[in-house]
């Protein structure tokens, strides 16, 4: 049971890397150059891989997909 914990988290950090640096470009994007269906595709596959996580409970899984809702709520107003 540790052992997977162990493997979640690493996956998790390496997660929550892939969403930050997407966050990053989005940030540096102008307004007129946004790409709304690429970053609403992206930030389903991110929904969709994060809901096959066991350890839910987590800090660091609710940081992330709480991340993940910003943006795409953002998203949402934006369109």
């Amino acid at each position: 049971r540790s052992s997977d914990l162990v493997g979640c988290v690493w996956w998790l950090w390496d997660f929550v890397g892939l969403v930050r640096g997407w966050v990053d470009v989005w940030k540096s994007t102008l307004w007129n150059n946004v790409d709304t269906e690429n970053m609403d595709m992206e930030l389903k596959r991110f929904a969709k891989e994060l809901k096959g996580i066991t350890f839910s409970n987590l800090k660091v899984f609710k940081y992330i997909f709480s991340k993940i809702i910003l943006i795409y709520v953002y998203l949402f107003y934006y369109k």
